[in-house]
């Protein structure tokens, strides 16, 4: 029996992606912005439905793919014990971390229909619509620049993963997301968006279905024939270089406006050094990038973040359990077909894009524009998987139990019948005796 919160989970994953593509904007609520009530709020809602599910259903959950994510959201909690100025920038971190986790395993419980998943990709449209709107209100400066250019990372970095599941459908189909990972392409480009654009070129070369050598050398020659020629593009000249132009040659060899990150990378490397093994806590970076860098308290790597955070040992854990999902992906692609499929493609490569910008943006706690969407993806694709596993093993033993009666009922037919079916009088079907031959 299903749940009757189960339609409501399927909502609450489908909605995931579209909320992403409209908190462009910055509102402030008693001086934070709206966009932190809002996750919060689906934090709340998304542990609610997920226990009212298990409560009312009778299907038991599956936690086995969440296993590994679960150490490493335990070892990151943990770290909240050694951390030596404990307040709510702390808990808050560690909650962004574990939000994706809970909206994976909602989205795993709900969607049990291609029909269901189609929705959670209908919303992902959604979600591009509202972000190339915001696209044109910001380049064209149509409201006040400063207010619009205050979530242009992470519009972004929502446009990002969104040309990952619009790519994902290649080379099964070309015209769609041919179109919806260019005007992706195209999105991150107008915002300027160095690491982003990177990331949905190579996405492109990543691409677990394109696995001919002769395929993989023309994205690889195309990507970089793009690449060439956004890098000459005036927006990307402009944040490249101070002085607004410049070559590869200058990139090579380090002349470009790094922004300030080069700096603010050695300092915080040198604190990090000082606690290697288990770090100085979650959350414990924002305060120290304070002092060092004016108007963020983001360190813009997030290789370098979990490492002064939560060590080695943490950094190990979540490359280990990444590097875990995306082979598990590759496998599970290699053995499905069809929507879902192309979901969990849209999950590998949106896992990669990830990997990516990490190097120079804070993408791990974009929960709300970049991993709640890639992980109800990715746990829609499970549920559905679970969902049609489930029902194969339901007709295969209605098969299996038709079979039993019908040689029952042959066999109390034949002559000989004696009241009990021994190898001798098990009947013959379409010319296969049943029993030992």
């Amino acid at each position: 029996m299903s749940s009757p919160f189960r339609k409501l989970g399927v909502l609450y994953v489908a909605a995931t992606p579209a909320l992403a593509g409209v908190s462009m904007f910055d509102f402030r609520i008693g001086g934070f912005n709206y966009t932190g009530f809002v996750w919060v709020a689906q934090l709340l809602a998304g542990l609610y439905l997920l226990s009212m599910i298990l409560l009312t259903g009778r299907r038991q959950l599956d936690l086995t793919p969440w296993y590994p994510w679960f150490a490493w959201l335990g070892y990151l909690w943990l770290s909240l014990l050694w951390t030596t100025e404990l307040d709510g920038k702390n808990v808050q971190d560690a909650m962004q971390y574990t939000m994706p986790i809970v909206v994976g395993i909602i989205a795993a419980t709900s969607i049990r229909t291609a029909g269901e998943l189609k929705l959670v990709f209908a919303s992902f449209v959604f979600a591009l619509v509202g972000v190339a709107l915001y696209t044109v209100l910001y380049v064209n400066e149509i409201f006040d620049h400063q207010w619009l250019e205050t979530h242009v990372r992470s519009a972004a970095l929502t446009t990002t993963v969104m040309g990952c599941v619009f790519l994902a459908a290649f080379p099964h189909r070309w015209v769609l997301p041919l179109a919806g990972w260019g005007a992706c392409v195209a999105i991150t480009t107008l915002t300027s968006s160095r690491m982003a654009t990177l990331a949905l070129l190579a996405a492109f070369i990543l691409h677990p279905l394109v696995k001919a050598l002769q395929w993989k050398v023309a994205a690889v020659a195309a990507c970089a024939l793009i690449g060439l020629g956004l890098f000459y593009t005036p927006t990307f000249q402009k944040h490249f270089f101070a002085g607004g132009s410049g070559s590869i040659g200058d990139v090579a060899s380090g002349k470009v406006d790094d922004l300030g990150r080069l700096d603010a990378w050695t300092q915080a490397w040198d604190q990090a050094v000082e606690t290697p093994l288990l770090g100085k806590g979650v959350g414990s970076i924002h305060d120290f990038v304070d002092t060092i860098w004016e108007d963020t308290n983001q360190i813009h790597n997030d290789y370098l973040r979990l490492f002064y955070e939560v060590g080695l040992a943490g950094l190990a854990i979540y490359l280990a359990v990444a590097g875990w999902q995306l082979l598990a992906l590759r496998k599970r692609i290699s053995e499905t077909s069809g929507l879902a499929r192309t979901a969990l493609a849209g999950s590998y490569l949106g896992l990669c894009a990830l990997l990516i910008t990490c190097l120079t943006d804070n993408t791990i706690t974009y929960n709300l524009f970049y991993t709640d969407p890639l992980f109800a993806l990715l746990g829609a694709a499970y549920g559905l998987l679970a969902a049609e596993r489930s029902r194969d093993e339901v007709l295969a033993d209605a098969e299996a139990l038709a079979t039993r009666q019908w040689r029952l009922e042959a066999a109390r037919r034949q002559p000989h019948y004696q009241g009990a079916i021994t190898s001798n009088n098990l009947p013959v079907h379409r010319g296969i005796r049943f029993g030992n031959q």
